[in-house]
């Protein structure tokens, strides 16, 4: 008797019958499996048929009148075919005139399918019983289907019992064509077995089921001539840390994803992974305020916009006074030039302050809320949003108060011998980088203008004690002094290296 399988119910009360009736007498479980049979094949689909209903169909017997569950014909006609096959294991039916049934290989050979196929359709609606086969070595167990299930099926599965009697078995030359096309597929665009398989079988008329068994017991078989790369296993960290330079340098995820075998979600994922540690390295200091922490912070603060540059009016040069030998008309070009940069009003100064401050403390929160394993594209791009407009932010304060560090300056000199042009410089690029540190210190919660701590902390450094030099400088040129200005202003605006965003 062929081994019983391990099998569930939908419905418990059919489950419990079975189980009784598989201990009934032989000729009793017979009868059963007739009317079991009878009984799936009038079952109609999207229609709920009563406990009573079913069991009298069944068994002639009424249940109590309390039994009210009703059975939803899709499942109903499941736990049939298995009730079916569970109670004629036990009791399988003689092949005779009286219940002709064609076994398993019969039916094969009729409809010119496979046996794995007739199998197949068993999930589809296709019933079956268990009978009992006379041949000249004795008498045997199979799997029976009577005229009433076959034709039955035929009648509902006319399109797919055709395709499949007209299959024919797929020659070498075809495989090695059909391996060859899916291979070139494969290489051209970023696709999936699954959908090399669909398109292949469109194309040839094959079962998808064929092409797709053929394509994976080709890699299974040659590991080292794969169609489709294994995009299982993790990517190694150098593998992740290339990918993302390729990937800023301009290099698309569909060639990355062609260059390194994997799907293009893994290369976003790898882009990703590599952006949120170079976030997490980061040095992001800003000066905190209560404001920052409102709920609607972000609209009260970014919302507002300060005085338009070209509105502003430039910073005068301030009047030379007593032992000032360097004037304003004496200053090379490139140092008078500072000048001409408008210097903003103090509400705006305070509010582009506070904008900087809090673009870069939503920025730190937001990292610090980046999950660790699978950080956001959404959240990556917000991070490096905030710091690219604090960027801009540093770069029009420190360009909005190059005329203060050049008045500063002079102003520390009036009164000494030394007005020199190096001196002068050599004061703007010390001024340069207090306004730098200035920028990342300044407390915009406290009544001080930003102006006036700026003022204090040059002086503070221009009082230091100077270099000892001698009196014999070279004579500087405008294109020196200009190269010297432009690096000590890119240095003042410079922040922490900002990454490139994620796709």
């Amino acid at each position: 008797m062929p081994r019983k399988p391990k099998v569930q119910f939908h419905y418990r009360e059919l489950d419990e019958l079975t189980r009784q009736l598989i201990f009934a007498p032989s000729h009793q479980r017979v009868d059963f499996v007739v009317r079991a049979e009878r009984l799936h094949d009038l079952i109609e689909v999207g229609v709920d048929y009563p406990l009573d209903y079913v069991l009298y169909q069944l068994t002639r017997r009424r249940p109590p009148a309390h039994a009210t569950v009703n059975f939803q014909a899709q499942h109903l006609v499941k736990d049939l075919r298995t009730l079916i096959d569970q109670v004629s294991r036990s009791a399988p039916v003689e092949v005779s005139a009286k219940h002709p049934a064609q076994t398993l290989d019969e039916l094969a050979n009729q409809l010119n399918v496979s046996t794995r196929t007739i199998r197949r359709w068993r999930d589809l609606g296709l019933r079956w019983r268990w009978v009992s086969v006379t041949t000249p070595d004795g008498t045997r167990t199979d799997m029976g289907f009577t005229p009433e299930a076959v034709k039955r099926f035929l009648s509902t599965h006319t399109d797919r019992v055709t395709q499949a009697s007209q299959y024919q078995r797929m020659g070498k030359s075809e495989r090695d064509r059909l391996i060859e096309r899916a291979r070139k597929i494969a290489q051209q665009r970023e696709v999936s077995l699954h959908e090399v398989a669909v398109h292949l079988a469109r194309r040839t008329g094959r079962a998808l089921e064929t092409v797709r068994l053929i394509l994976t017991r080709h890699d299974e078989q040659h590991p080292t001539n794969k169609i489709f790369a294994d995009r299982s296993s993790p990517l190694p960290h150098e593998q992740r840390r290339q990918i993302a330079t390729k990937f800023s340098q301009g290099a698309s995820a569909s060639e990355l994803a062609r260059a390194f075998g994997r799907t293009r979600s893994t290369i976003y994922r790898a882009v990703r992974e590599q952006l949120a540690a170079q976030v997490k390295t980061l040095a992001i200091h800003y000066v905190h305020s209560p404001l920052f922490d409102h709920p609607d912070a972000a609209h009260a603060i970014l919302d507002q916009s300060p005085t338009p540059s070209e509105e502003r009016t430039p910073r005068p040069a301030p009047t030379p006074t007593r032992n000032a030998t360097l004037t304003s008309g004496d200053l090379p070009a490139p140092l008078a030039k500072l000048y001409d940069v408008p210097t903003p009003r103090p509400e705006d100064e305070k509010l582009l302050l506070v904008q900087y401050n809090f673009l870069k403390y939503r920025a730190s929160r937001t990292r610090d809320q980046l999950n660790r394993y699978e950080p956001r594209a959404g959240d990556l791009e917000s991070i490096l949003c905030d710091l690219r407009h604090a960027a801009q932010l540093r770069c029009e304060l420190v360009r909005g108060n190059l005329a203060r560090v050049l008045t500063t300056a002079r102003r520390h000199l009036m009164g000494h011998e030394d007005t020199q042009v190096g001196t002068v410089l050599e004061l703007v690029e010390q001024g340069l980088a207090v306004l730098a540190q200035t920028l990342e210190a300044h407390d915009i919660t406290r009544p001080q203008s930003f102006e006036s701590a700026l003022s204090y902390h040059m002086m503070r450094r221009f009082i230091a004690p100077p270099t000892p030099r001698s009196r014999a400088q070279r004579r500087l040129g405008d294109e020196e002094i200009a190269t010297r200005i432009d690096r000590a202003i890119s240095a003042a605006q410079r922040e922490p290296a900002c990454p490139d965003s994620a796709g």
